[in-house]
């Protein structure tokens, strides 16, 4: 079965939080590819990434150094050979049927699937990424007021994205390039991505995980 999406996880000197987030891409009950870009880290995640090369849908790219978030988004981008991706950053990880439950509510008119996200803060808090919504399809433009609005952002992490929209706003220069991580990155990313379509489908069943880690952009 050809795979729909592909699992796009940047990375740089991570390598324990990377494992957990490719062990659930790996773990997908769907069939995807995944493509890895490590940006020249120097904590042994080289030696660990090896050890993937034995799976045929795991492509790594390894650069020589860390040029940004959004450079390396779009390297990961123009590797993808699925219409869909999913951005995955090397901290957060998700359910087993996230890709396979995502995948069941595209559609020609639909732009994105956003699903609720569980956060994880330290000390072992948690909440929830989103309101409560029912899970259905709605005008993208009622999302793109809320990311315009709302002091909170729906991170491409939980969510599926079409990949041309995605690499039309990266080479076109519609994100801001900027060496560090920053929400805003996902915030013009989302906001690009639910442009390509009228419709973006929700999930309102917790199928991601944010970790909220120091080293990490989830507030």
């Amino acid at each position: 079965m050809t795979p729909l999406t592909t699992f796009i996880i940047p990375t740089h000197n991570r390598r324990e939080l990377l494992r957990r987030a490719v062990d659930s891409a790996l773990a997908q009950d769907a069939p995807i590819e995944i493509v890895i870009v490590d940006g020249g880290s120097e904590d042994g995640t080289g030696d660990y990434l090896d050890t993937l090369k034995g799976y045929a849908h795991v492509h790594i790219e390894k650069l020589r150094r860390d040029p940004g978030m959004i450079e390396t988004w779009r390297i990961g981008a123009c590797i993808a050979r699925t219409e869909w991706i999913h951005y995955q950053l090397d901290d957060d990880w998700v359910e087993t049927e996230f890709a396979r439950r995502c995948e069941m509510m595209t559609a020609d008119d639909v732009a994105a699937v956003v699903t609720q996200a569980i956060v994880h803060f330290p000390y072992g808090k948690t909440g929830m990424n989103m309101p409560p919504l029912e899970t259905g399809h709605s005008p993208s433009q009622i999302w793109r007021d809320y990311l315009l609005h709302s002091e909170l952002t729906i991170t491409p992490s939980c969510a599926l994205i079409r990949r041309d929209s995605a690499l039309e706003h990266l080479v076109c220069g519609r994100i801001p390039h900027s060496d560090k991580r920053s929400k805003l990155h996902d915030c013009y990313m989302m906001i690009g991505a639910l442009s390509a379509r009228a419709r973006t489908a929700w999930i309102g069943e917790p199928l991601a995980h944010l970790c909220a880690d120091p080293g990490g952009i989830t507030i």
